[in-house]
């Protein structure tokens, strides 16, 4: 009989037409997680407004881009076996199997290829969920919607360190 190797870490992600959001869980802990604003130079690469869905598809593959650069530390070298986790299959498809739609989020896959391509490991397993299921990252990714409640640390990331991304400015992307 086979038996499935639990992964090592598991990458959950979600965007918002705010914000980026993810956490990344070992041993079903979560040991750090990042919630950025979308910004002006996100609007630009990927060609649609900040509080609209427009670019929904786009914001997604980002955050997976983000994130899989806020922890290259944790897969890009170690032996490590890293799931993704998150309520958008085009962002997943991307991340796994680097096809893309043309536009925005080609590109993205692209900069993930680089990423990829510098490294000796890479995701190896995704899951599709729900998005009222993907909840501690939909909350990350509205921290910065305008109308959102005051926003709160949630009760599972309070022992989990806080990553401030670098500034995704037009010399963040490579290509």
């Amino acid at each position: 009989q086979h038996v499935k190797k639990r992964p090592d870490l598991l990458f959950i992600f979600d965007a918002s037409a705010w914000g980026l959001g993810g956490v990344l869980v070992e041993k079903g802990r979560a040991i750090k997680y990042f919630s950025s604003p979308l910004t002006e130079h996100d609007e630009q690469y990927v060609g649609c407004r900040r509080g609209t869905a427009d670019g929904q598809q786009a914001w997604e593959a980002l955050a997976v881009l983000a994130g899989m650069g806020a922890w290259k530390e944790y897969w890009q070298y170690m032996r490590s076996s890293l799931a993704l986790k998150g309520d958008n299959i085009t962002a997943l498809t991307m991340a796994l199997q680097l096809r893309a739609p043309p536009g925005p989020v080609k590109a993205i896959a692209r900069e993930l290829a680089l990423d990829y391509a510098e490294a000796s490991f890479e995701p190896s397993a995704a899951t599709h969920v729900p998005g009222v299921a993907n909840s501690i990252a939909n909350l990350l990714s509205r921290r910065f919607d305008p109308d959102a409640a005051p926003w709160q640390v949630p009760a599972f990331l309070r022992s989990a360190t806080e990553v401030h991304l670098p500034t995704r400015s037009p010399d963040y992307y490579r290509l």
